[in-house]
């Protein structure tokens, strides 16, 4: 669903709104994609989550689809349990 709201919507309605609409769509649709994840009350953490949506924005312009972005969104989230669940310490 995020990736549909972000990629699919809000990159695609920001791009077309005049000679940098590009990187302006990709900056406002990373940011918000940040600031929607603000439970993650750590700066790195957002830093993270603004570079990893501007690289989704990116391969989603390159590949005209929403695809791509969904598996690597799926693997990054993916990655991010297994790493909890295997750091976790009782």
């Amino acid at each position: 669903a995020e990736e549909i709201i972000f990629r699919g919507f809000l990159l695609n309605s920001s791009i077309g709104w005049g000679r940098y609409s590009r990187a302006s769509g990709i900056i406002i649709t990373s940011l918000a994609f940040a600031f929607m994840h603000t439970q993650y009350l750590f700066a790195v953490t957002f830093v993270y989550l603004f570079v990893f949506s501007s690289i989704l924005c990116v391969v989603r312009m390159r590949s005209r689809g929403l695809m791509i972005p969904i598996i690597l969104h799926i693997l990054n989230n993916a990655w991010v349990i297994f790493g909890l669940l295997f750091s976790a310490t009782e």
